[in-house]
């Protein structure tokens, strides 16, 4: 995904919590357990409505190299979902955006729908993509 926005810019708008229900589909609220946003060891509850209910994840920053990637672990009792965020520089004020997650069902049932809900997931992390561009290039 290419955004016309610097990559410090789109660093900063990704790693902010206050921005994050303009792009995450369902996002509600950040609760900081340790340490900063997007700091490599911070952790955080985020909060998602999920059919009408509250999704918990728990999040840790696996490793940060800002403004150029950062990767987290979701956890829920029912799955991890580890995504791997990438930023690079392709113009003067323009960046390409790659994100790329892995899905680790937990529960024996999720594991069995498992190969049928990978592209409910990959629709659901375009969909934030195309927000997050869009809400980018909007500013």
């Amino acid at each position: 995904m290419i955004i016309d926005r610097p990559i410090q810019e789109v660093w900063e708008f990704i790693n902010d919590t206050s921005t994050m229900q303009e792009w995450q589909k369902g996002y509600t609220s950040t609760e900081v357990i340790e340490g900063k946003p997007a700091e490599k060891g911070s952790m955080a509850k985020h909060t998602y409505m999920e059919r009408g209910k509250p999704f918990i994840m728990k999040e840790t920053v696996i490793d940060s190299r800002p403004p150029h990637a950062i990767d987290i672990l979701l956890e829920h009792p029912t799955m991890d979902y580890q995504i791997s965020t990438r930023l690079r520089t392709e113009a003067e004020n323009t960046t390409l955006v790659q994100m790329d997650s892995l899905v680790r069902m937990k529960a024996f049932s999720f594991k069995v729908l498992k190969p049928l809900l990978k592209k409910p997931f990959q629709k659901r992390q375009d969909g934030d993509l195309d927000r997050l561009k869009s809400s980018l290039e909007k500013r």
